[in-house]
């Protein structure tokens, strides 16, 4: 937090928010001998492009294989899924 001169509330709600938009999951938990839960977190994307298209900017990303898995089993599990789970992402977290 201190190298990148971000409160521990701030770094919390930029995570939670590239979490929203599909651009960090959960790699694993480190529990400590205490008990405390700390979360590692991945990169969900292997490449990112930013093209500009007609006037507009399109992004495009390139999953990592744990992540279409992780999407595919999400999508598989979830009951009373009628709608595909994939929704454009929005990286401002808007």
């Amino acid at each position: 937090m201190e190298m990148l001169g971000m409160t521990q509330s701030t770094l919390y709600r930029k995570i939670s928010s590239l979490r929203a938009c599909g651009l960090l999951m959960v790699d694993r938990f480190l529990v400590s001998p205490d008990g405390k839960r700390e979360a590692l977190y991945v990169c969900t994307f292997t490449e990112i492009s930013l093209k500009a298209v007609n006037g507009r900017m399109e992004l495009s990303l390139v999953e990592t294989e744990r992540s279409r898995e992780r999407r595919w089993l999400t999508a598989f599990f979830a009951e009373g899924l009628t709608e595909p789970v994939a929704e454009p992402l929005d990286v401002y977290g808007r």
